[in-house]
């Protein structure tokens, strides 16, 4: 994500990173020093949404994760999504058509998705639509959704 932001060419991109620090975050503090990228540490979810919805395109690049909240979160306020394909919710991503899903550790796929949003308004503001729609996926139904699937499997040994 920082190569493709890196070489994202656009005068006004910032770059808005929140989550706790970790022991990667010195891995890359020399990457993180710029004037378009601000980092704020944890921020608590009631103040969260302020963030998002200044947001035009969200991105988690992860190269494991199960099923991050955040997703759902970030597509209750209409922002697209761009994640990889080792999260739980690229499926999500996939069937409501609200944003990519990229291989991991791919910065020019990323990138190319970066260019797609910022020169087709009109995909954008669809992806903005649609993910409303994905985000009346709530935990609850995720939850039983899955109980389904383990109840089914069960039955079928």
């Amino acid at each position: 994500m920082l190569d493709a932001f890196a070489n994202f060419k656009h005068p006004n991109k910032q770059l808005h990173i929140i989550g706790s620090k970790t022991e990667d975050t010195i891995l890359f503090e020399k990457k993180l020093n710029a004037d378009n990228i601000k980092i704020y540490g944890h921020i608590p979810n009631n103040k969260l949404i302020q963030y998002i919805n200044n947001a035009d395109v969200f991105i988690i690049a992860s190269i494991e994760d199960g099923y991050p909240l955040v997703i759902p979160q970030v597509l209750a306020c209409a922002v697209p999504v761009i994640s990889t394909f080792n999260t739980g919710s690229s499926e999500l991503i996939t069937k409501y058509n609200c944003g990519y899903v990229v291989p991991p550790m791919n910065s020019e796929s990323i990138l190319d998705k970066l260019y797609q949003l910022n020169d087709d308004k009109v995909l954008l503001r669809k992806f903005s639509e649609n993910a409303t729609k994905a985000s009346e996926i709530t935990w609850e139904i995720f939850v039983n959704n899955l109980n389904k699937k383990i109840k089914k499997y069960s039955n079928n040994q």
